[in-house]
């Protein structure tokens, strides 16, 4: 594909190696084209992070919540998981992270984490996050209904 300005592009590696989004201009810095692109925020994908619960942590765990009812161990990951136009698919996730659960809807337990737990949780929310912005998610300031609910919208290429 040819730009107007005579350039040669090849559409997917535009977010390749990262870049930035300048809410000013309305424009996406290609690390890979060391160049500036206009995007449409008009006709592109929606991402959502959602948490999922990959399982229990095995060990101590079943023993401690069999035992004492203080609670189980559980693994988490944040994940981004984007809509399109005719698909819906997970586009990234965090690292896992432990949370102790009391109860059997272990997604909600994520809204009251103690301290040590939260900030586990808030750095894998973080590199997630990171990973996202750098490949050409653009955050927006609308969230969904938990704390780490952030949306981001993912802009369509004006060649």
């Amino acid at each position: 594909m040819t730009t107007a300005d005579g350039a040669t592009i090849e559409g997917p590696l535009i977010y390749q190696r990262g870049g930035q989004y300048d809410f000013n201009t309305g424009m996406w810095w290609s690390t890979f084209y060391q160049r500036w692109f206009q995007v449409d925020l008009k006709d592109c994908c929606f991402g959502e992070v959602e948490a999922t619960d990959t399982g229990m942590k095995f060990g101590s765990s079943i023993f401690r919540g069999l035992l004492t009812m203080s609670g189980t161990y559980h693994k988490f990951r944040f994940q981004l998981f984007a809509r399109g136009p005719t698909t819906t698919w997970m586009e990234a996730e965090s690292p896992e992270f432990t949370v102790t659960c009391y109860t059997a809807d272990t997604v909600n337990e994520l809204d009251n984490l103690q301290s040590g737990e939260a900030g586990d949780a808030r750095a894998a929310l973080r590199e997630l996050h990171q990973a996202v912005a750098y490949h050409g998610w653009i955050p927006q300031e609308q969230r969904g209904f938990h704390w780490y609910s952030y949306t981001y919208l993912f802009p369509r290429v004006i060649y």
